[in-house]
């Protein structure tokens, strides 16, 4: 690898992680910088940069809202929120949907909204999301650039400017999908912050961090919630498609109540103008609705876990505790 102007040899697991975060951050500038779209900011009005909101209109979640909204202001001893939950259950839309009322309020001098999401669930599958959060330089750069200051070189000067801007501006950081981002100094950076700071983060995760945060859990709709989501995007998408309670619980049953399961059933719906060949669809073994809602949570579980999980599927019931002892041990050795 290179380091300034020399070619060393990797001699650590620290440094070929290193070296690949970089490779990764550098690729995805290059397809910022080859697709045109220089900014991922939909709105960037003085100090205030937001994603695109995502939606046209939201529905339900009333409570939720409310929490969120509450959880970020109430306490100024706590400036950690995490709203986390399963995948697909809403919780980007959720935290878009509050960044955008923040805005509107000017709650916040500042609101940096950035996602760590690089890939999005379609109606046609799963497609590739430009991230705009992808380590602790990304994350600092933004803050600096958002204040015209210009980014130093090293990374040192760059933090202390950075805490300089959060503990002088009362400023919002929204840091969406924080279980995708493998540089853990982007949350030691934030449960670090000084005590003088003013500043914010609100996060979405599907797992808890374990540190100093206010959790807010995102679970999924039940089958009325569901009813009155198939009722407003059937109408949208002009479906001839029943909204009626034994439809909107099949369609619960099959999609676990998850918002973005909805979303792509009634979209495939669209496409082949038939529900139930749409609900078949998602529990197909190269489903992109199991595909997008599980596979990161698989990949953070410890090695144990995945064991206990595999050797589950072996039994017809219930297993005993010995049994699962003997099939885990199985497991471990294979």
């Amino acid at each position: 690898m290179r380091r300034g102007d020399s070619t060393v040899k990797l001699s650590s697991e620290h440094d070929l992680a290193d070296l690949l975060d970089d490779l990764e951050a550098q690729a995805d500038q290059d397809a910022l910088d080859t697709s045109g779209h220089i900014s991922p900011f939909a709105i960037e009005d003085g100090t205030y940069r937001l994603l695109e909101k995502g939606f046209d209109t939201f529905i339900g979640r009333d409570a939720l809202k409310s929490e969120v909204l509450s959880a970020v202001t109430r306490d100024p001893r706590i400036w950690i929120i995490n709203v986390h939950g399963p995948g697909g259950v809403g919780k980007s839309a959720l935290v878009n949907w509050v960044v955008y009322e923040f805005y509107k309020q000017r709650t916040f001098e500042s609101i940096i909204h950035l996602t760590a999401k690089e890939a999005m669930l379609t109606p046609t599958g799963i497609v590739r999301f430009s991230r705009s959060l992808y380590s602790l330089e990304t994350l600092l750069d933004h803050i600096l650039n958002t204040f015209q200051e210009t980014p130093p070189d090293d990374l040192a000067t760059k933090r202390a400017l950075a805490l300089d801007i959060l503990s002088a501006w009362r400023v919002l950081l929204v840091l969406d999908n924080m279980e995708t981002v493998q540089d853990g100094r982007i949350i030691e950076f934030a449960q670090h912050l000084p005590a003088e700071s003013q500043a914010k983060v609100l996060m979405t995760s599907r797992t808890r961090t374990g540190g100093w945060e206010l959790p807010v859990s995102v679970n999924e709709l039940n089958v009325p919630e569901v009813a009155e989501f198939m009722r407003v995007r059937v109408r949208e998408l002009e479906l001839q498609c029943s909204c009626d309670e034994a439809t909107a619980k099949s369609v619960w049953q099959v999609s676990g109540g998850l918002p973005l399961a909805l979303q792509w059933i009634l979209g495939r719906c669209r496409i082949e103008g038939d529900l139930r060949k749409s609900l078949a669809a998602v529990g197909t073994k190269d489903s992109p609705v199991l595909e997008f809602s599980f596979r990161n949570i698989w990949a953070i579980l410890s090695s144990d876990a995945k064991a206990a999980l595999g050797a589950m599927t072996i039994f017809e019931e219930p297993p005993t505790l010995e049994q699962m002892t003997v099939a885990t041990h199985s497991a471990n050795q294979n």
